[in-house]
């Protein structure tokens, strides 16, 4: 005779695996809607940056402009990398 509990506990680390993974996608899924409007962000200072710098060029915005245009670059490659994990065909 089998007790009401048993495999109760398998199926609950079943249920709590299913769960993880979809709490990680979900996780990574937001990450790259917030490093998306980040971008957004960044794409908007940097214009302006450009303008400015290209009106009244010295070393201060030239740095700027680099810096966000390095900044720029990384999150456009983590936002890559991000949606590559997401891939269910990789």
């Amino acid at each position: 005779m089998a007790w009401p509990s048993e495999g109760t506990a398998d199926r609950a680390l079943n249920q709590a695996a299913h769960l993880h993974v979809v709490t990680d996608l979900d996780a990574k899924a937001l990450l790259i809607a917030q490093l998306e409007h980040r971008e957004a962000e960044i794409a908007r200072r940097l214009e302006k940056l450009r303008e400015r710098h290209a009106q009244y060029p010295n070393s201060v915005s030239s740095r700027q402009v680099a810096e966000l245009d390095v900044e720029s670059r990384q999150i456009t490659r983590d936002i890559d990398g991000l949606r590559r994990a997401l891939d269910p065909a990789q």
